[in-house]
């Protein structure tokens, strides 16, 4: 098959070397021409690289003629595609009828006429080209079919995998289109009482309890956490921020079904009613023009995950319940007894520290408890609590601190530091009580 890029190339059968320069002299300016004086010499220059674009071939020929020449031509696939222009003295209807049913493109008879052969020749080149690039073209677009289904197949694993892993989440994972309509729902939305067919194509507010759905405004996100739009009617539900200015910790309640959850471990509500949960979402953006920004993108949607945290609620109150519980149990003991956080902030102290009641700053160096414990004294206290909490040893876990009066007026006071790991902060922290203070010693 010649090359349409370069001149192209014409095959001259005749058994006249007379009409062979003839024709060789017509087209040698605008084609590469190969003559062939035989039929058995123009199949074999046919069949080489690089083949001719256009055949013009004599029918009468000794030996081989032209309709032998063209029949074996067509029968070949190498060269079944090469246009082939008969040019005969014949000029009979049933001569050039049957040169066409044999598969010749058209009939040129003799005496040869220069414009006649250069315009039929012409018009078949082009044509010849124009089969060339359908030819390309089909098999560019087959290939771009294959692979646009081997994509797809690709497209639809990956699809099925993630699917199945995201079925397998306990939190309920969700998404919503630009009208804040679900188009997806995981397994775990049937804990609410709800199948997933209940919820697609239903608006999210359908499952937010109805004295939430204010909550779910913008107006009350960005009191929350933070300016990041100018869309004040905007909800938790029609999410546009996305990346480090995404929603993240919202706490709303959602209306199951039945009004009863289903026993499962992940959800433990307490109102059957409704189950407390924390949502976590993102807009998501399709690509205009390749822009970054999501003002000049457009928005298509929401994903988000939805974490029942009745358990985590419950956590809260019992610890506030544990400080509460310790606060007054530490007030019920007559010596002075104080705690010291993990980033030294004087987390709790008890009545009897009642020369610490005052005091306005958390830090303890500042504290109204440690300049009463250092007053008077050489001592550096907090030095040794900072040393204390930052040791690693993790067999220490007391330690004992003599204050030394420089008044000889005061006595001499001792503290005694208990070192333990916070398990809700996991860090250690320090109890420390104060024994022999003044007002006790007043006393003895």
């Amino acid at each position: 098959m010649g090359d349409r890029f370069a001149k192209p190339s014409i095959l001259i059968v005749d058994d006249s070397p007379e009409n062979l320069h003839l024709l060789k002299d017509i087209l040698v300016d605008e084609y590469k021409v190969r003559p062939a004086i035989n039929g058995k010499l123009a199949l074999q220059l046919a069949a080489m690289d690089p083949q001719p674009d256009l055949i013009l071939l004599d029918i009468e020929m000794p030996g081989m003629d032209g309709y032998e020449v063209c029949r074996q031509l067509k029968n070949s696939v190498s060269t079944k595609d090469i246009p082939i222009i008969f040019v005969t003295a014949k000029t009979g209807d049933e001569n050039e009828l049957e040169g066409l049913h044999l598969g010749a493109v058209d009939y040129i008879t003799k005496p040869i006429n220069a414009h006649i052969l250069k315009a039929r020749v012409h018009t078949h080149i082009v044509l010849r080209n124009l089969f060339y690039e359908k030819e390309e073209k089909t098999r560019q677009l087959y290939e771009t079919k294959e692979q646009l289904a081997t994509s797809l197949e690709e497209i639809a694993a990956a699809q099925e995998r993630f699917v199945g892993l995201v079925q397998t989440i306990p939190d309920i994972v969700y998404k919503i289109d630009s009208k804040g309509m679900f188009t997806f729902l995981n397994k775990s939305v049937e804990r609410l009482g709800y199948s997933q067919s209940d919820l697609i194509g239903k608006h999210f507010t359908e499952i937010i309890h109805i004295k939430d759905i204010e909550e779910a405004s913008l107006d009350a996100i960005i009191s929350r956490i933070g300016k990041g739009t100018a869309k004040p009617d905007q909800k938790a539900f029609d999410e546009r921020r996305s990346g480090e200015r995404m929603t993240v910790g919202l706490e709303i309640r959602l209306k199951t079904k039945t009004g009863k959850v289903a026993e499962v471990v992940e959800f433990k509500n307490i109102d059957p009613m409704t189950v407390n949960v924390e949502v976590n979402s993102t807009g998501l953006y399709g690509e205009v023009e390749n822009l970054a920004s999501n003002k000049n993108r457009q928005y298509i949607g929401t994903v988000g995950v939805i974490r029942d945290i009745t358990d985590r609620q419950k956590a809260e109150k019992a610890l506030v319940k544990e400080q509460m519980l310790l606060k007054q149990l530490v007030d019920t003991v007559p010596l002075p007894i104080f705690m010291v956080d993990g980033q030294g902030q004087l987390a709790l102290s008890n009545k009897a520290c009642n020369f610490s009641q005052t005091h306005s700053d958390k830090n303890f160096a500042n504290s109204n408890l440690a300049r009463e414990l250092i007053e008077g004294s050489s001592t550096n206290v907090q030095e040794q609590i900072t040393a204390f909490l930052n040791q690693d040893d993790g067999n220490l876990t007391k330690q004992q601190i003599e204050i030394i009066s420089d008044d000889s007026a005061r006595k001499n006071r001792k503290i005694i530091l208990s070192k333990f790991i916070n398990q809700y902060q996991n860090r250690p922290e320090i109890i420390g009580v104060v024994v022999g203070n003044n007002e006790s010693d007043n006393h003895e």
